[in-house]
């Protein structure tokens, strides 16, 4: 036994019997009707909701020629989907479709004309459009501490003292070196995130060396060179200049 066969004979025969039927079906519900054009009475059915009359040629929507709506009597109207009476609005049921879907192909095909010349009109402008660049210089921008206020006070707060006295500077503590932290941290990101607390140190005194990074990658989320994100006590480091 060839099963795959045996299904398909099986699907055929399933499809002319459905056939069969809607050939009936659309006979029954056309018979005793009459051309709205030339009064013949030999309608035949030459798709869904569309019907031809033998004497004259004339093809017409036998719903809206035949139909009436059933709460008021008023005329149907083909509405994109589905059938609407004129009068007061209900849907009406289709008597002359079998199985398929109501449409109204001259509604869709407006529709579809429409967005073509849209598509069109959007490919000519992004064609004319100068092309705008996605990142920002590779090099960002010089880093002014007095271009944005209060980070100056900010930091103050941060290590509990003034970052314009010169003991911040030279004496006890080692002077803080931004380039060179900006350069251990942009060479540990690459094209990859990183969390503040995978960042190697670079000072013996691990609390400073903390505190040295966290106002290095202040610093660079200020010239917008990295991006910072924070879930709870996790920090995390994007790079903004990775290639598209």
């Amino acid at each position: 036994m060839n099963i795959v066969v045996m299904a398909f004979e099986l699907a055929a025969l399933v499809q002319e019997y459905v056939n069969r039927v809607r050939r009936f079906y659309y006979e029954v519900m056309l018979w005793d009707r009459a051309c709205p054009k030339c009064a013949g009475r030999v309608l035949r059915a030459v798709g869904e909701g569309r019907c031809q009359c033998s004497e004259c040629g004339h093809e017409f929507d036998p719903v809206i020629a035949f139909q009436t709506c059933t709460e008021c009597g008023g005329s149907v109207r083909l509405r994109v989907s589905r059938y609407r009476c004129s009068v007061c609005g209900s849907d009406v049921r289709s008597l002359f479709h079998f199985d398929a879907r109501v449409f109204d192909a001259t509604y869709f095909r407006q529709k579809m004309a429409e967005h073509r010349v849209r598509k069109k009109q959007y490919r000519t402008c992004v064609a004319n459009a100068e092309p705008v660049p996605r990142s920002m210089p590779v090099g960002g921008l010089p880093i002014d501490l007095d271009s944005s206020p209060g980070l100056a006070n900010a930091l103050d707060d941060l290590v509990g003292c003034d970052i314009q006295q010169a003991t911040f500077l030279a004496g006890c503590f080692p002077r803080f070196d931004l380039s060179r932290y900006q350069s251990h941290i942009q060479a540990q990101l690459d094209q990859f995130e990183v969390s503040f607390d995978e960042i190697p140190v670079l000072e013996q005194n691990a609390r400073l060396d903390r505190i040295w990074r966290f106002i290095a990658i202040i610093f660079m989320a200020h010239a917008r060179l990295i991006d910072i994100q924070q879930d709870g006590h996790m920090i995390t480091l994007v790079n903004l200049h990775e290639a598209h």
